[in-house]
């Protein structure tokens, strides 16, 4: 069998795309072990010494500079190759100037879309870069629900989208660690305490809102008025707690860490709090479950599509029936025991193994038939 040389088209590191780094790493480690795929990986170097995006209109403007004209002439100059595979969904459009026989992109989500009437935005830009897809061999969509919203807010034709899920790391798992030790270091109690995990953007970065703070404040507010032995860990950032003040001594924020030390905040906590807007797969909710954790999420987007029976869904705006459910597994170990199970069984839907076999195997019976 012939090697195909793959190129995978990364985004600027500059944007730090946190999600969109996890999930292009996971798929370079994948894709190496098969001896047949010759994998680069492209990471685009910037032309301006932009040092943060988020400061000023300056550096905004100078980063669609990076992205729409730079990106593409430094893509002019490499080599030709069998199959490219864009990885974010916002650089579409570098098709144009991409040389090789087959191009393939995964979609993550539409969120700019899907909330374009609350922001009160429509994301032009994103939308001309979407406007390319319909050029591409295979569109990867992460979810049937990123799927869906492909047809709906895009002209891809939909015999091209296959829905290719997500997967995680080897150290998700249900292992034991040190709990004293690791508490000890970021200085959480562990004595007679149940522990909570919530996963967010932090305040100052866009979409925050989706993440549902203010459920997640009215839930462990009803919560502590029945259990006081709580304490709520918010991982990837401070919590706006201005007009919170009586649940701070509660919360502990703690910002971004490395994969590996997240994967053992779930082996410390006794729940994943999940009550998001919005997700287009829900990368924290595969991470808990291959960590036998159980969770509490909301029943929206991709969310049941991924979470199935391993977890407690309920709407993402009713707080009360969260803390009914999240006082029901502190309480009862049987569905405790019962869900943890549940999330095993669910997650190997997502094995590494799967995944990998599935993109691979669109890239060889393409390429057999060009």
């Amino acid at each position: 069998m012939k090697k195909l040389k793959i190129n995978l088209y990364s985004n600027f590191k500059i944007e730090n795309r946190i999600s969109m780094d996890v999930v292009s790493n996971i798929m370079l480690d994948n894709l190496k072990k098969n001896k047949n795929l010759i994998i680069k990986k492209i990471i685009p170097n910037n032309f301006f010494n932009i040092k943060s995006i988020n400061k000023n209109l300056i550096n905004i403007n100078l980063m669609r500079f990076e992205r729409y004209i730079n990106y593409p002439l430094q893509i002019r100059k490499l080599d030709e190759c069998d199959i490219a595979h864009v990885i974010d969904h916002q650089y579409a459009h570098i098709i144009k100037t991409i040389r090789c026989k087959l191009k393939f992109i995964t979609v993550h989500d539409l969120v700019p879309f899907v909330f374009s009437k609350k922001n009160k935005k429509f994301p032009h830009l994103l939308d001309y870069s979407l406007k390319h897809l319909k050029f591409y061999d295979y569109v990867f969509a992460v979810s049937k629900n990123t799927r869906n919203d492909i047809i709906k807010y895009t002209d891809c034709p939909k015999e091209k989208i296959i829905v290719i899920h997500n997967c995680v790391e080897e150290f998700f798992n249900t292992k034991n660690i040190d709990k004293k030790k690791f508490c000890e270091k970021f200085g959480i109690p562990v004595n007679n305490k149940k522990i909570l995990i919530h996963l967010s953007r932090g305040k100052d970065l866009k979409n925050y809102f989706i993440k549902n703070p203010n459920i997640v404040f009215k839930t462990l507010r009803e919560i502590l008025k029945i259990r006081k032995d709580i304490t709520f860990i918010n991982l990837g950032g401070k919590l706006d707690l201005s007009n919170n003040q009586d649940l701070k001594k509660n919360i502990i924020s703690i910002n971004f860490q490395t994969r590996k030390s997240i994967s053992k905040f779930y082996k410390i906590a006794d729940i994943l709090f999940y009550p998001s807007i919005y997700e287009g797969f829900g990368l924290p909710i595969l991470e808990a479950m291959k960590s036998g954790l159980p969770i509490v999420a909301s029943n929206n987007s991709s969310i049941p599509e991924i979470l199935d029976n391993a977890g407690i869904m309920h709407n993402s705006s009713d707080y009360l029936n969260f803390t009914k459910s999240i006082l029901k597994l502190l309480k009862n170990k049987n569905i405790v025991h019962k869900l943890k199970k549940n999330c095993l069984i669910q997650s190997k839907k997502f094995e590494r193994e799967k995944i990998t076999k599935l993109m691979t195997q669109c890239y060889f019976q393409k390429n057999e038939k060009n």
